[in-house]
């Protein structure tokens, strides 16, 4: 039998913190430019949030805390502010959370903001910042 020094775990911690997911959360009114008015004003306060395709499925949000349904149109108007925040500032997102092929975003209509966030962190998340006037605010590293 040989050994890979390759196989054996680094010492170094930045190995473990790179393995956390990281999501960045925000208010919808923080995005309120890339979504029709009326849409911004009615859910301005509803979390929303940005994370690596390949962490989606850690996110037991939606089983959690269940969403009534809403109408078509205005699901499709906040996932297309979603959609164009997220293709408008990649580079910013995959600066703040890893760099990948695929990033998911999404919202919740029936949960607060701060219910978000905890469920988030009860997946295993780190929240890595959050979003101000349309800009991606990195929060500091405790």
């Amino acid at each position: 039998m040989t050994e890979n020094p390759e196989d054996e775990a680094p010492d170094n911690e930045d190995d473990d913190e790179e393995e956390v997911p990281r999501v960045i959360l925000a208010k919808l009114s923080a995005i309120a430019s890339y979504v029709p008015e009326q849409v911004a004003k009615a859910y301005g306060d509803r979390p929303i949030w940005f994370l690596l395709g390949m962490d989606a499925e850690l996110v037991t949000l939606f089983e959690r805390i269940p969403e009534d349904p809403m109408p078509k149109g205005r699901v499709e108007a906040i996932l297309g502010g979603l959609r164009a925040f997220a293709k408008e500032r990649n580079d910013e997102l995959q600066a703040a959370l890893g760099v990948t092929d695929s990033l998911e975003f999404g919202f919740h209509v029936d949960a607060t903001f701060d219910r978000v966030v905890e469920s988030f962190e009860l997946d295993g998340f780190d929240v890595a910042g959050t979003i101000v006037a349309g800009q991606i605010e990195l929060l500091a590293e405790e």
